[in-house]
């Protein structure tokens, strides 16, 4: 049973909402090419603050003996750092929920998160980076065979709580209880 695709993707605080576009130039462009004000308008501070999801162990995790940030989105954080002439600040949180939530603050300058409708309001993204398969998980005598099995009464899913997933899976229309996991 396949949920619809999640596609995570560049995303940078809006407004402006233009910045997701420039710091995808940015990284499509050689290293030193950028013009300086170009990596000012992404990276204020005068280094790239890249907000790290080690919620999704896809895309980042932390290296068993070592602890250091490894990973599609820590790559991708360094080598955008690089094009853009910049150092590279990792800012590790451990779900995409606390991600969206820093963005009030001005943590970080870009991220990498599934697109979220929800989320869209306050992050511009790019086109996505990569496409993640989702599915639900059922014992082997369950009656769940398909999608439509899980929309209807009596039906619990669980799912992480902060986790992009849930907009998708609490909309209206559905029927399902929804339980989320800490």
């Amino acid at each position: 049973m396949h949920l619809p695709r999640i596609e995570p993707r560049v995303a940078a605080m809006k407004p402006p909402a233009w910045l997701a576009c420039v710091a995808l130039l940015g990284a499509c462009a050689p290293a030193g090419s950028v013009r300086p004000d170009t990596a000012k308008d992404i990276a204020p501070t005068g280094r790239l603050r890249a907000a790290i999801n080690f919620g999704n162990p896809v895309l980042a995790q932390r290296d068993p003996a070592t602890g250091e940030p490894r990973g599609v989105s820590v790559d991708l954080a360094r080598e955008l750092g690089r094009r853009l002439g910049l150092p590279v600040e990792l800012v590790a949180y451990e779900a995409a929920g606390k991600v969206v939530d820093a963005v009030k603050t001005g943590a970080w300058d870009v991220a990498f998160l599934a697109i979220d409708p929800e989320r869209a309001g306050e992050i511009a993204f790019t086109a996505p980076y990569v496409v993640i398969e989702g599915t639900y998980a059922v014992p082997a005598d369950s009656p769940l065979r398909a999608i439509e099995d899980v929309d209807r009464d009596g039906v619990r899913q669980d799912v992480m709580d902060d986790q992009a997933g849930i907009g998708r899976a609490e909309h209206p229309g559905r029927h399902h209880e929804i339980t989320l996991a800490q």
